[in-house]
């Protein structure tokens, strides 16, 4: 006999005890399922963030992709000792942009702002707004017609046979990827393997820019808005084909000729300069190197250098212009002052003007330029001159041109030249500027990197008396003729390095009369020295970016943040005193 299990009723839960839910054998597994899922995902979060960072630190590391990796230049080249001596040839070649589409400033501000009504025609019919882009200022500023021609002017020197040829290009300047993509058209291959299959246009080739802030932008920087280029590729296709066509002329008028020198300091300082920056030191040195027939005196080039910056109109002028270069060029070549006050007679020929020592910042702007007819000041906009007074740019370019002239004229007369030679070499900069880092990987700026820094070149060029440096940006002029100071405020409390002054440098060996051709070859921006240094704040330099500035100011001078770094006068000092001095001990 089988007994039943005892039964017991359950007692109720106490009173405010949470009341039992039912459960189901299946909530279990979704709980465990849910859980799950959560915690895949916020893996797959945060390995999606390490994956992104990991992605950003590559690509920031890694080099820009150099179009000219193996490109390496190092040479010692020197005219034979026999032959037909100095023969010259000289060419201009026109370079204005084309300007299609035209638009009105209607506030007169120079920058295009269609959200303040300002509109374009659209010539072409295209639907795109097809601007020339001007450089030098700030972006967003088209160019709204052509005052005068910009050019490609060049002259050939060629002694005993040596060939140097010298370009200089009414622009803001060119990077060195161009420059080697030149001399590669022209049949210049001394940089990847010193042998020739044929004979090159020229044996070393010098693309100067004059550095003008009225023509198109050529490096990148000076687009519609701070991210996109300015950069127009078929103009630049243009301008490497012009420097070819310009060379190829200047060479097929090769012809006997004599050379004359001279150099003096310019002195009217309180006239041409407004110096930006302490300490005050400019290098007003005027250069002037006249080519003529050996047989007779007609003049075939005449090449001048001195240092300013093309500027003088201003950046709410938007008419292409190469600024006070056309007139020194138009006075040099064709006279000045003619039926006026005081004229001078023009030299005839192709005059070359190349610019030199022009940071820190050697400029013309807000200076009461003195018209070189009255005497009487030209102020930057005026009832009397007008919003965009050309006589100042006139009268700058003319200054120049007759202090030049009489400089010839009172000078001794041309001599034989029997002597090149030319010393050239390619060096690295550390890139430490951020900003011009993120243009370069954004593919705003055109040219390679290795090794967290950047290629450029340097050269030095002897002629018959005279010597030449080529610098690859805007040296400073203190680094220059010397006045580098190490003032409180600075980021680094150390003394000047980039001593002694490249001058003095150069003026060694006995050296008569000594050129500095600024951003030739490349243009790398400003050479600060080092020991005067003050970046500003959020800039990755070694210095903070706090006060105290400089000198006591306000706030950080202006230059730094158009600098490769702090260390970038300093290679190209080293790189020019290697050159010159070569293995001899400093």
């Amino acid at each position: 006999m089988t007994t039943p299990p005892e039964t017991r009723t359950p007692e109720p839960p106490p009173a405010g005890s949470p009341t039992p839910q039912p459960s189901s054998d299946a909530e279990a597994p979704r709980r465990s399922r849910l859980g799950r899922a959560l915690r895949v995902g916020c893996l797959g979060v945060v390995g999606l963030v390490l994956v992104v960072v990991l992605g950003f630190w590559i690509w920031w590391s890694a080099d820009v992709a150099d179009p000219f990796p193996d490109y390496a230049l190092s040479i010692d080249l020197q005219s034979p000792p026999d032959g037909d001596g100095l023969r010259v040839g000289a060419a201009a070649i026109d370079i204005t942009p084309e300007i299609t589409d035209v638009w009105t400033d209607a506030d007169a501000d120079g920058e295009y702002e269609p959200e303040d009504g300002e509109t374009y025609e659209d010539v072409n019919g295209n639907g795109v707004f097809d601007a020339v882009w001007m450089a030098g200022y700030g972006t967003g500023r088209p160019a709204t017609g052509v005052h005068d021609p910009l050019w490609a002017r060049a002259v050939v020197l060629e002694v005993n046979g040596l060939r140097l040829g010298v370009v200089a290009l009414d622009l803001v300047g060119l990077f060195h990827t161009d420059v080697i993509r030149i001399r590669k058209a022209i049949g210049e291959t001394a940089g990847e393997s010193g042998g020739r299959e044929a004979r090159p246009l020229v044996d070393h080739l010098v693309v100067a820019s004059t550095h003008g802030h009225e023509g198109p932008d050529t490096m990148g920087l000076w687009g519609p808005d701070d991210t996109t280029s300015g950069v127009d590729p078929a103009y630049m296709d243009r301008v490497r084909r012009s420097v070819k066509d310009a060379l190829e002329l200047a060479v097929s008028e090769l012809r006997p000729a004599r050379a004359s020198f001279h150099s003096t300091r310019y002195g009217n300082k309180l006239v041409m300069y407004d110096h930006r920056r302490r300490p005050d030191v400019v290098d007003d040195t005027l250069a002037v190197v006249r080519f003529v027939e050996r047989e007779g005196d007609a003049t075939i080039a005449t090449l001048v250098n001195w240092s300013n910056h093309p500027e003088t109109m201003g950046d709410e002028q938007t008419l292409i212009t190469s600024d006070f270069c056309h007139w020194l060029r138009e006075g040099i070549e064709n006279g000045v002052g003619a039926g006026g006050r005081d004229p001078v007679e023009g030299l005839g020929g192709v005059c070359v003007f190349v610019n030199g020592s022009v940071g820190g910042m050697m400029t013309s702007l807000r200076m009461p330029i003195p018209d070189r007819e009255t005497g009487a000041p030209i102020p930057e906009k005026s009832e009397e001159h007008g919003r965009f007074p050309w006589a100042r740019a006139r009268s700058v370019g003319e200054h120049v041109a007759a202090r030049a002239l009489r400089l010839v004229a009172e000078g001794g007369p041309p001599i034989e030249v029997d002597r090149l030679r030319i010393r050239a070499k390619t060096f690295g900069v550390a890139m430490q500027n951020i900003l011009f880092k993120i243009g370069a990987k954004l593919g705003r700026l055109d040219r390679g990197s290795f090794d967290g820094a950047i290629r450029t070149e340097a050269a030095v060029i002897d002629i018959g008396p005279a010597r030449i440096a080529t610098i690859p940006g805007e040296i400073y002029p203190e680094i220059v003729i010397g006045g580098i100071e190490r003032p409180e405020g600075a980021d680094f409390e150390i003394d000047p390095v980039e001593i002694p002054p490249l001058k003095e440098v150069l003026a060694e060996d006995g050296v008569e009369h000594v050129l500095i051709f600024g951003l030739a070859n490349d243009e790398i921006g400003y050479l600060i020295p080092k020991s005067e240094w003050d970046a500003p704040d959020g800039l990755p330099w070694d210095g903070d970016g706090n006060p105290p500035y400089l000198y006591g100011a306000d706030g950080p001078p202006y230059g730094e943040i158009n600098s490769c770094g702090p260390d970038a006068a300093k290679a190209v000092h080293d790189a020019i005193t290697s050159l010159v001095r070569g293995d001899r001990a400093p």
